[in-house]
């Protein structure tokens, strides 16, 4: 564990193959499946909406109404789940706080995320100021999200090491000056995940999703989940 724990902090995010149990798996998958199903037809209004109405996410989906709660609920107890976010997070399991469970999902229109930090605002922030913020979230938060990968996945587009650093002055003008989504900055890496492996990141880590192709679309992209050490 202790290279995930040095990629963590050094990239922020490591990968864990083999997180979920094969047996789990499959039956994990098909209950997502039904929840973005449910979600999709208007049958769970808990959901995530592109401007023109494309459901993308569906949240909550260990609320107990929801079909598969329990197989999530198994998921999210999985010692390669959290025994891992607690290795990460260097405390014991008894110490956490889950406060984000959901599924994203591919919408049936295209649709991206422009680069972004989930916790600071990349565009209101810059130089020591950025850094500055950096630095107080990662003492406030002390927290981990992951993506689970429910099929052939390569929608998680990031900079390595940018969870601890300021945008350069190229960075900022790209990101400042961009007229579309899909801006490319230097040193990204297009992160292609495999049906079972769960990339854990930094929350801070700058990234993007890119536009969806809706030719290859999967009923259920990834599970995505957040978990934070209580103070």
């Amino acid at each position: 564990m202790s290279s995930l724990l040095d990629d963590f902090h050094s990239k922020g995010y490591c990968i864990v193959d083999d997180a979920i149990p094969a047996e789990l798996f499959e039956k994990l998958r098909n209950a997502a499946d039904d929840a973005v199903s449910l979600g999709k037809k208007g049958a769970w209004d808990q959901v995530r909406r592109t401007k023109d109405g494309s459901v993308w996410g569906i949240n909550n989906v260990c609320h107990p109404s929801m079909a598969g709660s329990s197989l999530f609920l198994e998921y999210l107890a999985l010692d390669g789940i959290i025994g891992t976010c607690a290795t990460l997070l260097e405390c014991d399991v008894s110490a956490l706080q889950f406060e984000l469970g959901n599924l994203l999902c591919m919408p049936d229109s295209d649709y991206s995320l422009s680069w972004h930090r989930d916790y600071v605002d990349i565009r209101a922030l810059h130089g020591e100021e950025e850094v500055g913020e950096l630095r107080r979230q990662a003492a406030a938060h002390q927290g981990v999200q992951w993506n689970t990968a429910l099929y052939e996945d390569s929608c998680f587009i990031f900079v390595p090491a940018s969870h601890t650093r300021a945008k350069s002055d190229e960075e900022k003008a790209l990101v400042m000056e961009a007229d579309t989504d899909d801006v490319q900055l230097p040193g990204e890496v297009v992160l292609t995940l495999q049906p079972g492996q769960t990339a854990f990141y930094d929350s801070n880590l700058r990234e993007r999703a890119p536009r969806a192709q809706r030719a290859r679309a999967a009923p259920a992209r990834h599970r995505q989940g957040n978990c934070w050490k209580q103070r």
